[in-house]
């Protein structure tokens, strides 16, 4: 059996969104195709999420950016998915390279009624 030699891992990586700045990108992505399913969903059955649902994910996060502040969405941008951070399952991260982490972040679905 053959096996391919592990690929490097780059030194940095650099998440731009659709506007030049950073942050944005697929998450964001995510979010904001959730919020239009939920209001979507007014007049037919919802396709992305349900009450009680969760969203897993990984979230890069570059030497000098902040988890909290650079790179998760915002409030705003939960509220509009329906989402809420997962009270029991704090972020985790794992260290990439010297210059790179990755953190695993849990959102759970909320109605609006438990905000």
């Amino acid at each position: 059996s053959s096996s391919s030699p592990p690929l490097p891992m780059p030194e940095t990586v650099t998440q731009v969104g659709r506007d030049g700045r950073l942050g944005g990108g697929p998450l964001s992505d995510l979010l904001a195709a959730i919020a239009y399913d939920r209001r979507r969903a007014r007049v037919q059955r919802p396709l992305l999420r349900e009450d009680g649902g969760r969203l897993v994910a990984f979230v890069p996060v570059v030497e000098g950016e902040d988890l909290w502040r650079d790179c998760l969405p915002g409030e705003e941008e939960l509220t509009a998915a329906g989402l809420a951070l997962d009270p029991d399952t704090a972020p985790t991260e794992q260290r990439l390279n010297k210059g790179l982490s990755r953190w695993l972040v849990s959102y759970v679905s909320v109605s609006d009624r438990e905000r």
